[in-house]
């Protein structure tokens, strides 16, 4: 019911005129929507694009997935996946599992992009070729790449373990391509068992949990194993370092 401005009282909303004082009644405010669009916004764009190196001997490529972004100060590199193998010949893609995981390591690409602000926009291309978008901000994440562990043998009955990722790629003595590794540093030493099976023993693991800690000391993120996991190996971990 309408409020009379004049005497106060109430009455009926088909009612022109308040029947206690003859005042006329108010005219229905219009409600008012201030829209703010600012023609000064920005996006930067990104695509995500998918690498391979042979081994040089035809058994398997390495690949690999990373999202490269085109902002106000050019392109740089917004994330990356974990390196996996893709074996060539059918019989090793049935005793080897990894090729299994291709689409878990692009799914944490993608979800992590989607941590980051960066939203799915229509694509074309190849199933892997998600292009994204995001608003230019000063506040934005930095960029990251992705680090992760891996065993390398220092002798017959050792070995320690390093942290590392695939930079590019070089030429091999035959003119092919082959990834560029970029270690960052390396875990003390430990003893290994027979034919140089890295096994879960006490010192190990001791080794691995001191290795992990001191990556987390020098600002690399551990990301969640229920995340992104290899199942194959034990020790796997995965780290992002943001620029």
């Amino acid at each position: 019911m309408p409020v009379c401005k004049g005497c106060g009282g109430s009455y009926d909303n088909n009612f022109q005129f308040c029947p206690h004082c003859g005042r006329a009644k108010p005219e229905q405010e219009s409600l008012k929507v201030q829209v703010s669009v600012s023609l000064q916004d920005k996006w930067e764009i990104c695509k995500i694009y998918m690498g391979n190196w042979n081994d040089g001997l035809g058994v398997f490529e390495i690949r690999q997935f990373w999202a490269e972004a085109i902002g106000p100060n050019g392109k740089y590199l917004a994330g990356e996946s974990e390196a996996f193998r893709h074996y060539l010949n059918p019989n090793y893609s049935a005793a080897y599992h990894e090729d299994t995981y291709v689409d878990r390591y692009h799914t944490v690409l993608v979800n992590r992009l989607a941590t980051d602000g960066w939203e799915a926009i229509p694509s074309s291309g190849e199933w892997w070729q998600i292009q994204f978008r995001r608003r230019v901000d000063e506040n934005n994440p930095k960029p990251w790449t992705l680090w992760f562990v891996s065993p390398h043998s220092s002798g017959i009955k050792k070995s320690c373990f390093t942290l590392g990722r695939i930079k590019g790629t070089k030429k091999t003595i035959t003119g092919k391509d082959s990834p560029n590794w970029e270690f960052h540093s390396l875990s003390r030493e430990f003893k290994i068992g027979l034919l140089g099976k890295i096994e879960q023993s006490e010192e190990s693991i001791k080794v691995l949990e001191e290795f992990v800690q001191q990556m987390i000391s020098e600002g690399f993120e551990p990301v969640k194993p229920k995340v992104n996991e290899k199942l194959s190996n034990w020790y796997f971990r995965a780290f992002l370092k943001r620029e």
